[in-house]
This record gives C-alpha cells, structure tokens and sequence, in this order.
C-alpha cells in the first residue's frame, strides 16, 4: 500500500492545539485572533494579533 499523505500525516485539531497551548507558544495577553493550518506533510502553521497590533506573529511547528 503506498503512503497517503493526505490521509497518513494530517495532525488530529486536538492534538495540534495541545501542542500549541503547551508548547508556551501564544502570549499570555489578550489576542483578537488566532489562525491555525494543519498541513498534510504533519506541520502545523499559526498566526495571532495581540489586541491592536496591524501585523501577526506566527511560526510553523515541524512534524514530530
């Protein structure tokens, strides 16, 4: 059977906010907004805006 990638390495939602929320990676300060994006390759992208800020801060966490 060959690898799906789509199917065999999209994070579960939960398991991706667990890592973000654990991983000290948000500010403890009130923020506006939060994007996350599960990637088929098994890498999570996030962006936020602190309360008033014009550009996000954000990183990419690398599949384990």
């Amino acid at each position: 059977m060959a690898f799906d990638p789509t199917i065999d390495r999209y994070p579960n939602v939960y398991d991706a906010l667990a890592v973000i929320q654990d991983g000290d990676i948000l500010p403890n300060e009130p923020v506006e907004r939060v994007e996350m994006t599960c990637l088929a390759n098994g890498e999570i992208t996030y962006r936020y805006w602190t309360v008033g800020a014009e550009e996000p801060e954000g990183g990419v966490l690398r599949a384990p």
